[in-house]
């Protein structure tokens, strides 16, 4: 768990919960992670990734900082394993936005869907990040799309 809201301001708090299938334990990781550090935030992307390999990783896109500041459009990987936030920057990446509906798929693959940009439009984009390709590629999709969504939660 990254981010969210205490007292009404963003966090950048990470906490890791383990389930051994007897108990659960939550550990603060946020004073032990090596490398640079995402800013804190909110309503931001966040998915865990099967990337094929044995490392645990959890993606993270956008969010929102302070109130009234704008949407961010970073993207960040959290190695579970190794406790380090690593920057990623990818060709294609979508505008800034907050509160997108953000999955992982296969293979080390995210859809990403909606969200909301600095002018308080909702987005019905539709893009998957490959992780293995480090790029994003926006998705056509047939039919009637659902309206421009934002806080959006695709399961």
């Amino acid at each position: 768990m990254f981010g969210g809201d205490q007292e009404g301001a963003p966090t950048a708090e990470v906490h890791l919960r383990a389930v051994d299938g007897i108990s659960i334990t939550w550990t603060d990781l946020t004073l032990i992670l090596e490398g640079p550090q995402p800013r804190p935030r909110q309503n931001m992307g966040f998915a865990a990734v099967d990337s094929g390999d044995s490392a645990e990783k959890i993606v993270m896109f956008g969010g929102i900082g302070t109130s009234g500041s704008a949407p961010m459009g970073d993207l960040w990987e959290l190695d579970t394993l190794n406790l380090m936030w690593t920057p990623l920057n990818y060709s294609g990446t979508p505008s800034a936005r907050h509160s997108p509906g953000f999955i992982s798929l296969s293979a080390g693959r995210i859809l990403l869907y909606g969200g909301q940009d600095a002018q308080g439009i909702a987005s019905s984009e539709l893009l998957i990040l490959d992780l293995a390709a480090r790029a994003w590629t926006p998705l056509a999709a047939s039919g009637v799309c659902p309206i421009d969504t934002l806080s959006a939660r695709v399961r």
